[in-house]
């Protein structure tokens, strides 16, 4: 058996180095604190498995392997912290520029990042390509934009088979009810000629400046229909009411 000393460092308070021996056998190294004053009598076991090809580190206080490098089932790297609520991965800088990341790189040459920002935001990048996606520190998720303003802030088109969307004002079925106020075909015949818009609509220049909240947009239209409905009604009755008054004058002369 050989014995070979080393230097490694924990986490302590004083974030001093503390010597350890690593000590070699036929099939692992085991690692445990040479400074009795940091031996909780816990080690660690570095081996070998060939046959999956992985480098495997175990912990001896929770009888796991932590950490394996190699290629089982494809996977180059996997970390495992057992079933704890622990990290089971930290990656912190301490640096100037944008912080902690991964970098991804395909068989292309193509370059992929996710990193943290000295921003505040989290940054899913292409390289040469700029940001992807950008989630912001209240939780706000941009596409296509670094500076979303609401929780999903897209910059282009969206393709979806469905979208539902949650009410938060009412439908407008209170137009049907008997003590709606109808405006007159004539009070919103002026309304169009002094503001080129119909009335509750916004104006070509408030859609332009503010954009278009779907849900009332949706709710303000269905009521226009609703109220058009009741015109359309109202208008029946008086050709209904006109082609009694004809067909009486007609007999008249008879």
């Amino acid at each position: 058996m050989s014995i070979i000393f080393f230097s490694i460092t924990f986490l302590s308070n004083a974030q001093n180095p503390v010597n350890g021996i690593l000590n070699h056998t036929n099939s692992y190294f085991t690692m445990k604190a040479y400074d009795s004053s940091y031996d909780d009598s816990s080690y660690a076991k570095i081996f070998y498995d060939g046959n999956n090809k992985i480098i495997n580190f175990w912990n001896s206080d929770i009888n796991y392997t932590n950490l394996k490098i190699g290629n089982l089932f494809s996977t180059g790297l996997e970390v495992n912290k057992g079933n704890t609520n622990d990290l089971a991965l930290s990656l912190k800088s301490s640096g100037a520029g944008w912080g902690s990341g991964l970098q991804f790189e395909n068989t292309s040459g193509n370059k992929y990042g996710i990193y943290s920002g000295n921003d505040g935001n989290w940054h899913f990048s292409h390289e040469g390509q700029g940001d992807r996606l950008v989630i912001n520190s209240s939780g706000k998720v941009g596409i296509g934009t670094t500076s979303p303003d609401m929780k999903l802030t897209v910059k282009g088109n969206i393709h979806a088979e469905e979208v539902k969307i949650d009410l938060n004002i009412p439908a407008p079925d209170y137009v049907f009810k008997e003590d709606y106020k109808l405006r007159s075909i004539e009070e919103v015949e002026k309304f169009i000629k002094e503001n080129s818009h119909l009335p509750e609509i916004p104006s070509a220049k408030e859609f332009e400046q503010n954009g278009v909240m779907q849900a009332e947009m949706d709710m303000n239209l269905l009521k226009k229909i609703e109220e058009l409905t009741l015109y359309t009604i109202q208008q029946q009755k008086e050709i209904e009411e006109l082609k009694a008054l004809v067909k009486k004058s007609i007999e008249s002369k008879k």
